[in-house]
């Protein structure tokens, strides 16, 4: 299975989280995590590029552990499977290019 195949079952389908290798980011079922030592405001840009938002995760003790990156899907008639081919491939690449490191 190709790596783009891996990451789109897990993104759409809920295989097991895959880590990107030498960043902090971190691909789940609907999401993209990204650990809190980077830059909100850049991230946050490019989210919204990507017809996506970021939602802050917080542990039990209430300390940030990073960020989750959703696609604004739903309400618009998208589907998480459409949002990834069409932006979330896009997005991905662009958060490890930016966070590389």
């Amino acid at each position: 299975m190709k790596a783009i195949e891996k990451l789109f079952e897990t993104f759409c389908n809920g295989r097991k989280p895959i880590r990107i290798k030498g960043t902090p980011v971190t691909v789940l079922r609907g999401q993209f995590f990204v650990r809190s030592d980077v830059d909100y405001d850049k991230l946050k840009g490019l989210a919204e590029e990507h017809n996506a938002k970021v939602v802050e995760e917080y542990s039990e003790t209430e300390k940030l552990l990073g960020y989750a990156i959703v696609p604004n899907v739903g309400f618009n008639g998208r589907t998480m499977e459409s949002w990834f081919k069409e932006e979330g491939i896009s997005l991905l690449k662009k958060l490890v290019s930016e966070f590389k490191g």
